[in-house]
């Protein structure tokens, strides 16, 4: 495997596999097909909730098993849950498309980036994972921006055009990954060769007798699904401020922006530690929070430098979890990290959906952001009664 073509093809990956201009439309499309804001929240549950199911088998799979071919399928699927919301749009059919997604993020979640790591590896550059993964990360989301974008400006096609575009999208994003990245060698230990088991077995004791892990863990379940959460919710509290369709796809765009750049910038911050981190995904909350009480424009604004914020946090703590795990049982581990990130998700977004039903989409925003400033100050506080330090890269 050549590293000129390589890193190259994941940055193509990257740039294409999230754009999908059906993303900023899909809520107000429940919506409007008479879905309520309580049975939004249940149908992007039933979507975390396969996730939360098949997270860590698919990463026990992934560290016994291709982990490029993982990620090929999990996108391929992905592409097939917009083809079922085609042809079957109602509750149970929304509800089948957010299944097939859920496996297919679960199928790529963790083998990505332990193929990535690896890859980096074995090119002897591990040390430009940070570079690497921010990067990554960033393309990702501008990627995703530009679909947010192109929803907006094509949603006077309808929904039907906009479904078949985002349904094409994820299978031409893995041509480069197809063509021009090979699987890394990997190393097993002589009782974990072969055996699904024994790695899902070493994954989970590692990430349960490994403190920092643990701690990495809980903030993903408890402060990090936050941002995830209300990406799910962003479109129709815009709409509830008033904003048309098509302001939607821009107001979509200019958040993926503000996290791409987050995560551009994340790995300046490598020698950050966990308190600081903490003390930014805070200060987020407060800006959230404070965002509801102006008008629209500051609105708009505030959950921008909520995302930019967020994602330094969160791709920070990716790279660190990222340098603290082994080889035969990195995927393993990342996937049990996810699953509490989904356990969470599941609360918090029926808990976001029954706030809303009863203080509308901008009142929940509020209490989200309350609960992100007390939540983050509390793991400021864990993490000195357990006394750990931690960086966004150790050594």
């Amino acid at each position: 495997m050549n590293a000129t073509r390589a890193i190259p093809a994941f940055y193509l990956f990257a740039a294409s596999r999230a754009l999908i201009p059906i993303y900023p439309l899909y809520a107000v499309m429940f919506l409007a097909e008479g879905i309520t804001a309580v049975g939004l929240a249940s149908l992007i549950a039933i979507w975390s909730s396969v996730v939360l199911l098949a997270e860590v088998p698919s990463g026990a799979l992934a560290d016994r098993t291709s982990r490029k071919r993982l990620v090929l399928v999990g996108m391929w699927m992905k592409a097939a849950a917009f083809l079922i919301w085609y042809v079957w749009r109602d509750y149970w059919g929304f509800a089948a498309g957010f299944v097939c997604w859920g496996l297919g993020s679960s199928l790529r979640s963790g083998a990505q980036e332990a193929l990535m790591y690896e890859m980096m590896q074995g090119f002897g550059r591990e040390a430009d994972f940070p570079r690497f993964y921010g990067v990554f990360s960033s393309l990702t989301m501008l990627s995703s921006s530009a679909g947010q974008l192109a929803g907006g400006m094509l949603i006077f096609l309808g929904y039907d055009t906009v479904l078949l575009i985002s349904a094409v999208m994820p299978i031409v994003s893995t041509i480069p990954i197809m063509i021009f990245v090979a699987e890394p060698t990997r190393r097993a230990s002589p009782d974990q060769r072969n055996d699904y088991w024994a790695t899902l077995a070493s994954g989970v004791r590692v990430a349960r007798d490994d403190r920092r892990v643990v701690y990495i863990l809980l903030v993903s379940m408890i402060v990090l699904v936050v941002p995830g959460i209300f990406d799910e919710f962003a479109s129709p509290t815009f709409a509830e401020a008033g904003f048309s369709l098509e302001y939607l796809g821009y107001f979509g765009a200019l958040n993926g922006i503000a996290a791409a750049a987050g995560m551009a910038v994340s790995h300046r911050l490598r020698a950050t530690d966990h308190v600081t981190l903490l003390c930014l995904a805070a200060f987020a909350g407060v800006v959230l929070a404070c965002a509801t009480f102006g008008l629209n424009v500051w609105l708009v604004a505030g959950i921008a430098v909520f995302f930019f914020l967020f994602a330094i946090v969160s791709t920070s703590l990716q790279v660190q979890l990222q340098t603290l795990i082994d080889s035969e049982t990195r995927a393993t581990v990342t996937s049990v990290v996810a699953l509490g990130e989904e356990a969470g998700g599941i609360i918090f977004i029926m808990a976001f959906g029954f706030i809303a039903g009863g203080a509308g989409m901008i009142g929940a925003m509020r209490f989200a952001g309350v609960g992100t400033v007390i939540t983050a100050s509390a793991f400021i506080v864990l993490a000195r009664v357990w006394q750990l330090r931690l960086q966004a890269q150790d050594g």
